[in-house]
Formats: C-alpha cells, structure tokens, sequence
C-alpha cells in the first residue's frame, strides 16, 4: 500500500480516474480517448446520445430542434473540429443572436419531450468559450466522432 498517494479528485470524475487507472495497469490502450467517448461542457461530462433520441431531433418540427439538426447538419462532417459561433452562424444561414436562443429552445424542449430535467444540460454537442477571431471570447461548438457518425447516418438512412 506505500505505492498509493491521496489525490483529491472531482466526485463525478472519480469513475472515470478509476477507468484510467484501470487502462494503464492492465497494459490495454483505450481504443478511443475520452474526449471522443463523452460530450462536455460547462456544466460536466456526458455520454454520446443515442441514435433514438437523435432521431427525436431530426423528426421534431419544434424550432430548438430543427436549429440543433442545422448545428448537427454543420459540424457532422468536422468531427473534433472547434467551430467559433460566428462561423457556425454563417454555416446554418443564421445570426449568431438567432442560434443561442434557438439553443435555449432546445434545452426547453429537451426538458419537455424527453423529460430530461436534469441538470447539467446534456446536449449532443460540446461547447467552451475560447478565444475568437473578432473578440476576445467567442463560444466554439463542436461533435464527438460517435455523435457525428450516428447523425450523419440517420440523415443518410432516415
């Protein structure tokens, strides 16, 4: 046991840690870092959606929805790549003011129709406040490969 040290680690990320530790003494290589196995944010860490619950999004007519399916329609083919608002903006055909309250709608409506009330929002995308092009900080949005795959082949197969 002299091998061990006390290391403060955040409650939601000690199951993750023990996973990583796991990796390592085993000898086995993750096969996939977890920046690709989980979607983040500022409120934490979640798991990839589900195709069903993107199918829900592609199949609404609701406005947060079909704004979200325009961010997903945007970034699927870049997965990994930080896209800054302004050019997701431009890339949907909307104003960047237009995309953060069709987001907002998407959260209510995910609260609502998929009686997700939890908190932090779980969306299928990630975000972080970086440095931006005309700005000192601009949102950057971007999808996990997984996300990416799951929506680019519900839009193929429907």
């Amino acid at each position: 046991m002299s091998d061990f040290v006390p290391v403060p680690v955040p409650a939601h990320l000690v199951t993750d840690v023990m996973a990583y530790i796991a990796r390592r003494t085993s000898g086995q290589q993750a096969e996939r870092t977890d920046e690709e196995l989980m979607v983040s944010n500022r409120y934490g860490r979640f798991p990839d959606w589900p195709v069903e619950r993107l199918r829900q999004v592609l199949l609404s007519a609701e406005a947060g929805p079909r704004a979200m399916a325009d961010v997903l329609d945007a970034l699927g083919p870049q997965p990994e790549e930080k896209v800054a608002l302004s050019r997701l903006a431009a890339a949907t055909g909307r104003k960047p003011d237009s995309i953060k309250s069709s987001l907002a709608a998407f959260t209510k409506w995910v609260k609502r129709e998929l009686n997700d009330g939890t908190e932090p929002r779980n969306w299928p995308v990630n975000y972080q406040a970086l440095p931006g092009e005309h700005v000192a900080k601009e949102t950057h949005y971007w999808i996990t490969a997984v996300t990416a795959e799951r929506w680019l082949r519900l839009r193929r197969d429907g």
